[in-house]
C-alpha cells in the first residue's frame, strides 16, 4: 500500500466498489485532504497503524466488514473518528455501528457536500488536530460561494425575495419538490446575511434514525444511552452564532416536535441526559417537500411548530416549469463537476442541450446533475453528446397528459413512482434518485400500494 504523507488531514477510505472508492478519493483530494484508499477490510486494518484524522468505511466488503474494522479501530485508535458508508437495507447495521462507537454514518448514494461536512466535523473532534485547527472547524466553515442560476423570471423573482430574507434574522421555510435545490438556496441566504462568517450547519431530519435524531439536534451527555461513550454537542450548539438548516423538517417525529418548538421559542437547549440548559443564538432555515399545512390537518405535524417555522416562506418551483434555466444550470453543473473530478469541463453539444430542455425532470436539479455526472464519467471525448445522456429515466418529455388532469395528488404520486420504477427496471435506488426522494420513501409507498417487495427486506418504517 502507498502510505499518505504526514498531514493533519489524512483520511482512510475502505470500499470494495471501485467507482465509489475513486469518487471519494477525488472528492476529498480536491478539497485538500490526503487519502489512502483501499478495497477491502484487511488492508483497512493494516492502515490503522498510520496517522489518520478520520476513516470512511463501507459496511460490507471482503477481508473484514466495516463493523470488524471499526472494532479493531476502537482498540488500536479509540480517538479515530469513523464514518460508516451504508447502502440500501443496512440502516440497522449503521445504527449498530454508531452504538459501537462510530462517529457518524452516511447512506449511498451520498451527497458530496454532505459527506464533506461529515468529514470536516470528524476531523474537528480528532484529538490529533492542533488547537487552531480545532477552533477554525468549531467556528464552522462557510464553504465555497453559492451561485444560483436565475435566467427565468420565476427564479429571478425568487432570488429577489430570498435577498430580502437574507437581510433579516427571521426564520425561513423553503418549500418545493425534492431535488429543486432547497439546501442550496438556504446556504445562499446564509452567505448573504449578517451571519455569513459564522457556521452553517445542516441536519437532514428525514435521514437520521428516530433513536438518534434527538441527540443529533440537541446533543447528549456521556452515558445518556447505550453507545454514548462521550459527551457530544448537538447541531444547535454547533451552529451557535450562525445558521441551522433543518432539511426535510416535515419528517421530524411528532414526539420531538415540542422540544424543537421550545428551542425555537426560548433559544435554549438541553442535552439528552442533562437537566441543564444553555443559550444558543441560531437562525433557523427549514425546508420541506411536504405540504405542512396538510400535515397539520393530518395531525402528523404540530400547528404551533408550523407557524413558528412559517415566518418567511420561499417556494422553489420545479425545473420543468422554468425551462429557460435548464441549459444554463447544466453548463454550470458541468463546470463544477469537472473541477471535483479533476478534469477539463466538456462542452455540451447542441443536440444534448435540446434533449435536456425537452425532458420533464421529475427529479429536478438533482436528477439533472446526476445525469450529467454519469455522462461525464463515461464520456470518452471533450464533449457531451445526446447519446451520452442515456435514457434520461425514460420519462416522457411531452406535455401533461389530459388523463392526469384532475386526478388527486396521491394518485399522481403513485403513477409517477410506478412509472419511474418501471423505467429503471424495478431498481428502487435508481428510481429514488430520479424522483429526488429516499429509498425508504419508495419502499413505504410500494407497501402502501400493496406491491410485492423482495423477501427478507427490513421494514423501512
Amino acid at each position: 500500500m502507498v502510505r499518505p504523507a504526514a498531514s493533519r488531514h489524512n483520511i482512510l477510505i475502505a470500499d470494495d466498489d471501485e467507482f465509489v472508492r475513486e469518487h471519494l478519493r477525488v472528492l476529498l483530494e480536491t478539497n485538500g485532504y490526503r487519502v489512502l484508499a483501499v478495497n477491502d477490510g484487511a488492508d483497512a486494518i493494516s492502515g490503522l497503524g498510520e496517522r489518520f484524522d478520520a476513516a470512511i468505511l463501507d459496511l460490507n466488503m471482503p477481508g473484514a466488514s466495516g463493523l470488524e474494522v471499526l472494532g479493531v479501530a476502537q482498540s488500536k485508535r479509540p480517538d479515530l473518528p469513523v464514518i460508516m458508508l451504508s447502502g440500501e437495507g443496512e440502516a440497522a447495521d449503521a445504527v449498530a455501528a454508531l452504538k459501537r462507537g462510530a462517529f457518524d454514518y452516511i447512506t449511498k448514494p451520498f451527497d458530496p457536500e454532505e459527506l464533506l461536512a461529515r468529514v470536516r466535523e470528524a476531523t474537528r473532534v480528532s484529538r490529533l488536530e492542533s488547537e487552531n485547527e480545532s477552533l477554525r472547524a468549531a467556528q464552522g466553515e462557510v464553504g465555497e460561494p453559492v451561485e444560483i442560476i436565475a435566467v427565468s423570471e420565476l427564479t429571478r423573482s425568487l432570488l429577489e425575495s430570498a435577498s430580502r430574507c437574507a437581510g433579516v434574522d427571521s426564520t425561513v421555510l423553503v418549500t418545493g419538490p425534492s431535488g429543486t435545490g432547497k439546501s442550496v438556496l438556504a446556504r445562499w441566504i446564509h452567505q448573504r446575511g449578517p451571519r455569513k462568517s459564522s457556521p452553517f450547519i445542516t441536519v437532514n431530519c428525514g435521514a437520521i434514525p428516530r433513536e438518534l435524531i434527538e441527540s443529533e439536534l440537541f446533543g447528549h451527555e456521556k452515558g445518556a444511552f447505550t453507545g454514548a461513550t462521550s459527551t457530544r454537542a448537538g447541531k444547535f450548539e454547533s451552529a451557535d452564532g450562525g445558521t441551522l438548516f433543518l432539511d426535510e423538517v416535515g419528517e421530524l417525529p411528532l414526539d420531538l416536535q415540542p422540544k424543537l418548538l421550545s428551542v425555537l421559542q426560548d433559544r435554549r437547549v438541553c442535552r439528552v441526559g442533562s437537566s441543564e440548559e444553555s443559550e444558543v443564538d441560531v437562525r433557523v432555515i427549514a425546508a420541506t417537500n411536504r405540504d405542512l399545512a396538510e400535515a397539520v390537518g393530518e395531525r402528523v405535524f404540530r400547528e404551533d411548530l408550523f407557524y413558528r417555522l412559517n415566518v418567511l416562506t420561499l417556494e422553489l418551483p420545479a425545473l420543468r416549469v422554468r425551462p429557460e434555466d435548464i441549459v444554463p444550470i447544466a453548463e454550470h453543473a458541468v463546470s463544477r463537476i469537472a473541477r471535483r473530478l479533476g478534469r477539463d469541463a466538456p462542452v455540451l453539444e447542441i443536440a444534448a442541450a435540446e434533449r435536456l430542455r425537452a425532458h420533464q425532470w421529475p427529479g429536478n436539479v438533482r436528477e439533472l446533475e446526476n445525469v450529467l455526472e454519469r455522462a461525464m464519467v463515461f464520456a470518452s471525448g471533450a464533449t457531451i453528446d445526446a447519446d451520452s445522456l442515456g435514457s434520461l429515466g425514460a420519462v416522457s418529455s411531452g406535455p401533461l397528459d389530459s388523463e392526469l388532469v384532475g386526478l388527486p395528488l396521491d394518485e399522481l404520486e403513485k403513477r409517477a413512482i410506478l412509472a419511474t420504477l418501471e423505467a429503471f427496471g424495478g431498481n428502487r435506488a435508481e428510481a429514488a434518485n430520479a424522483l429526488g426522494v429516499s429509498e425508504r420513501t419508495i419502499y413505504n409507498r410500494l407497501r402502501e400500494y400493496g406491491r410485492p417487495i423482495s423477501p427478507g427486506e427490513p421494514d423501512a418504517g
